[in-house]
């Protein structure tokens, strides 16, 4: 990831709008690879009530069966006084998030399966499980339609300030795990 931000030596990365370009990073590195299925990419940074596909977009069912939102989530990794709260946020440096659900769709299961299994296989970082209520990007998705899509993001401190704070090592094993994904997407039954 270039551009505005500055690198520190822990390998953290403070930048302005990260929420909305660190999807996009990881979209672009996706698209250097090779993979044996049809890879569409989309770029938007559209949210909240502004869908982040247009309805009537031509790349609707069946022509994106799988569809993944890649983008940035909340971290919430400050210390807390309350030493039995749960954590209901991601971790900066505990690796990708799977949102599970929003107030705008609820996560294919297969698909969380698939990348948990494949996280699992791979020997990446744990796999955060994000539940908790945002205004994503998923809502407007086409296969919000019939419930076939899943959010996988990389977790920012500050996000919508402007010095948002993001992990590296997050961002690349964000990217990695969706390489190894998307090679075993024509493996599944579904």
């Amino acid at each position: 990831m270039g551009g505005q931000g500055h690198r520190r030596d822990q390998g953290l990365v403070k930048g302005k709008a990260l929420d909305n370009r660190t999807g996009c990073a990881v979209l672009l590195e996706l698209l250097k690879g090779d993979y044996p299925v049809d890879l569409v990419a989309v770029f938007t940074v559209a949210r909240g009530n502004r869908p982040a596909w247009r309805r009537e977009s031509p790349l609707t069912p069946p022509t994106l069966t799988w569809p993944f939102i890649l983008e940035c989530t909340a971290a919430d990794d400050l210390p807390s006084p309350d030493e039995d709260a749960p954590e209901g946020f991601p971790r900066l440096g505990d690796g990708p998030a799977i949102t599970i659900m929003d107030r705008s769709f609820i996560a294919d299961r297969r698909l969380v399966d698939l990348l948990v299994a494949t996280a699992e296989a791979r020997v990446f970082p744990p796999i955060q499980a994000a539940r908790h209520w945002r205004h994503g990007c998923g809502g407007g998705t086409p296969g919000s339609r019939r419930g076939a899509f899943v959010a996988v993001s990389v977790p920012a401190r500050y996000i919508h300030s402007p010095a948002a704070i993001l992990d590296l090592a997050d961002f690349w094993n964000t990217v990695k795990l969706m390489q190894a994904t998307l090679k075993r997407l024509p493996e599944q039954e579904w």
